[in-house]
């Protein structure tokens, strides 16, 4: 039951999460924040394709800008998405520790 309990815990945090996740998405300030996301991916990846070349260590530089604003793009989006994944495991959970054994 202890297991069972901690699996609940765990799966009740990750509904939290996504509930939170998908709170900030659908905020005007989450609008936003998407928003200046994808501005900056656009800005810094014309930066990288000018027709002034970077140097390495520039090029480096930016695509790490790149893939850092795109994977905390990813991240809220994802985190938003586990919702129902997560109540279902709740259920199923709450279900299976209830019903005696056969």
């Amino acid at each position: 039951m202890d297991n069972t309990n901690q699996r609940i815990n765990e799966a009740e945090k990750r509904l939290k999460d996504s509930l939170s996740a998908a709170s900030i998405l659908d905020s005007e300030e989450g609008k936003f924040l998407l928003d200046y996301i994808n501005e900056r991916v656009s800005y810094l990846l014309n930066k990288m394709t000018a027709n002034t070349p970077l140097d390495d260590r520039g090029y480096l530089s930016v695509h790490g800008g790149v893939k850092e604003l795109q994977n905390l793009n990813t991240m809220l989006q994802s985190k938003a998405q586990q919702g129902e994944a997560a109540r279902e495991e709740i259920d199923a959970l709450r279900s299976a520790a209830t019903t005696p054994n056969s």
